[in-house]
Formats: C-alpha cells, structure tokens, sequence
C-alpha cells in the first residue's frame, strides 16, 4: 500500500498547498469523494413526514379538531364578568354556566372545558365554548336550547354547535340576504295605517255603489217587475 503524499506550504506563507493521493487497498477503492452528513437519513425522514402530514387531509391532528368540534357548543350573548383577577371570572362565569346548563336539563359534570373565544374589548361579548364529555351530550343540548326562549335571565343568550370557518362565512351571508330582503319588504308604520286606510275606502265604494240584488239571497223571491197593490173597497 502506497502512502498519501502531503505537500504543503509552511504555516506562514502566503499560500497552502495540498496535494493528496489516494490509491486502492486490497479491501476495494477509495475516493476523495464527500461523505455524507450523520445528519442526513434523519433530516430524510423528518421530510418525509411532513409530506406525509400535508398530503393526508385525516392526520391526527385533524382528527382531534374534527371530534373536538362533534363535542362543542358555543354559548352568545353571555355579558361578560367584569371581576379584576381571571380566577375571579372563571368562577363567575362557570356559576352562570351552570345555570344555563341547568335550565335545558343537563349537569355541570358533563362539561370538560370552557373558555372564551377571541380578543377582549370593552362591550363585547365574546362566546364561550363549552367542550363536553359526548357528542351524545351535545346533540341533547343543542335540541333543548329552545328552553332559554322561556327563561327570563338567559332569553337573549342562544347556543349553536361549532361551526367551521367556511360554514360561519355561509351563515353570515345568510344572515346578510335576510335582513336586506326584510328591508326591502318591510312598511313603515305610516304606510300601513295609509295602506289598510285605502282599502278600506275602496271597499266602502265598492258596497255603496252597485245595486244589492235581493236574488242573490236564498230565502228572498225577487220579482224585476213588481205589480201594484190590489184595489179594496172599504
């Protein structure tokens, strides 16, 4: 076996040099080729997951939001507590949950986790989520929400299940369609007391302006041309 040959510059020279060669042995052939990075199957693999993960709209992590979702239902018009500390209006607002939940005919025990949605600002009401034990639990509520209607504390709070981005979008469109449509259709106060007040005359017209024809009534013998009285002689 031949020795590599290593020329160099010395260390304080204006240039380095070196000239390596490298010859087979008797166990196969050798090269001055870059060996690859220890770091480099796990990188692989790491890539390959991440794929795996974009291309797979069912990964786990979906999933979970999918059955979290099923579980959920969202609580609006809830006025928010105005306590100082956050443990002080966790406990308010889980007094106020529980009434709610109470007056549909379930029990505190069935929620899991409550929290508000979105930034605070002063005046707004963000909604709760409620994550419940079952879908079962949450389809019973959502089917005895009406009860609130009847409640007069909670008759302006409403529950509704946990909607995706897309069908939020949907439901304010919806929304939006209906109160301009409403716009469109709906009378002033003016205009229906000037509307009911003209068909009333024109009723009145109509009744005092044609003959009434005696005919048209069942038990009532009309003759067109009536004949005079008989003559009698006192």
């Amino acid at each position: 076996m031949n020795c590599a040959k290593v020329i160099s510059a010395c260390q304080g020279g204006p240039r380095r040099e070196r000239e390596e060669e490298l010859v087979a042995d008797g166990e196969g052939n050798r090269s001055n080729a870059e060996a690859q990075p220890c770091y480099q199957e796990p990188l692989e693999k790491s890539r390959e997951k991440l794929t795996t993960y974009r291309q797979d709209p069912k990964s786990q992590r979906v999933r979970q939001w999918e059955e979290e979702r099923a579980k959920s239902v969202f609580i609006h018009g809830l006025q928010e507590r105005e306590e100082r500390t956050h443990t002080e209006r966790q406990q308010e607002e889980r007094k106020e949950i529980e009434k709610i939940i109470t007056e549909i005919g379930e029990e505190m025990d069935e929620i899991v986790n409550f929290q508000r949605i979105g930034g605070y600002s002063k005046g707004r009401n963000r909604p709760i989520k409620l994550i419940l034990r079952t879908e079962t639990v949450r389809n019973r509520i959502l089917q005895e929400k009406p009860r609130l209607k009847y409640s007069e504390e909670y008759k302006r709070v409403f529950l509704d299940r946990d909607r995706t981005q897309s069908e939020r979008q949907q439901l304010r469109e919806r929304t939006k369609k209906r109160k301009e449509l409403g716009k469109e259709t709906r009378m002033e106060p003016a205009e229906v007391s000037q509307s009911r007040t003209e068909q009333q005359g024109q009723a009145h017209t109509q009744l005092f302006s044609e003959p009434y024809n005696l005919s048209h009534h069942p038990n009532t013998h009309y003759n067109p041309y009536p004949q005079p009285p008989p003559n009698t002689e006192l």
